[in-house]
């Protein structure tokens, strides 16, 4: 993940400020509510892999053609300092936080001095890019973050799970098919990246809550794929007019 190990060399980095990121997810979270959005799949990511497995995630958003490259890191709290918090994340990395005067903390209050109480709890933090954390918040609140994220302005994102002492490094990418080969498809993404994904003959295919041959994968649907690390596609979700879907 960019200089964190998990490299997303593909993303378009943009230095916003810390309060741009809440205004942000404002517009995401008013997005997540019109009619149709965030699709079932969002929510069903979001519920799955922004659980009590999250270790790390980078999410990559264009909410008004300004592309977003958002941090999320959980952790629990093992040293308050002026400007920064520290995190132990479940797979043992330490991880420290820069927080300023626009970070929000529990209960949506500015950031006045950092309350020692926080050292010993689990939080999830959001930024954007390497500015300081835009929001502190209890660890439970994850899920919800992670629909907002997932939502209608996903470009890609990269999600650092651990369970059973094993790390999992989960891929997702959002976009329409633009091209069907033997093997792969390519989707073009709303930043403007083509990114070609290899599919393999135990991938799924669902459309419409129903699984389907891969012959429904076409040009000109709407894709959101699933992977770990950069093997194939494990899942791949199709939106839009399925052929044999729907009728």
């Amino acid at each position: 993940m960019s200089d964190r190990r998990l490299p997303f060399a593909r993303a378009r980095m943009l230095v916003v400020s810390a309060a741009a990121s809440l205004v942000v997810m404002a517009a995401c979270t008013a997005a997540l509510a019109a009619k149709g959005a965030p699709p079932a799949t969002a929510r069903d990511l979001a519920q799955t892999y922004f659980s009590n497995t999250l270790v790390r995630a980078e999410v990559v958003s264009v909410v008004g053609r300004v592309v977003h490259d958002f941090r999320i890191d959980e952790g629990r709290v093992t040293a308050v300092r002026p400007s920064a918090i520290d995190l132990l994340e479940r797979d043992g990395t330490r991880q420290t936080i820069a927080v300023g005067p626009q970070t929000q903390f529990f209960g949506g209050g500015r950031l006045g001095g950092i309350p020692a109480a926080l050292r010993g709890t689990r939080v999830v933090t959001l930024r954007d890019n390497n500015r300081p954390a835009s929001l502190v918040r209890p660890s439970a609140t994850a899920r919800q973050l992670g629909k907002n994220l997932l939502g209608v302005a996903l470009v890609r994102a990269e999600v650092v799970t651990y369970s059973a002492k094993t790390a999992s490094d989960i891929r997702i990418d959002d976009g329409k098919i633009v091209a069907v080969a033997p093997g792969s498809i390519t989707l073009a993404e709303r930043d403007g990246t083509r990114q070609a994904i290899t599919v393999a003959t135990s991938t799924v295919v669902t459309a419409g809550g129903q699984v389907v041959d891969s012959s429904a994968i076409v040009r000109g649907l709407t894709a959101i794929v699933v992977r770990q690390g950069d093997g194939p596609a494990q899942q791949v979700y199709l939106a839009g007019k399925v052929v044999g879907v729907g009728k």
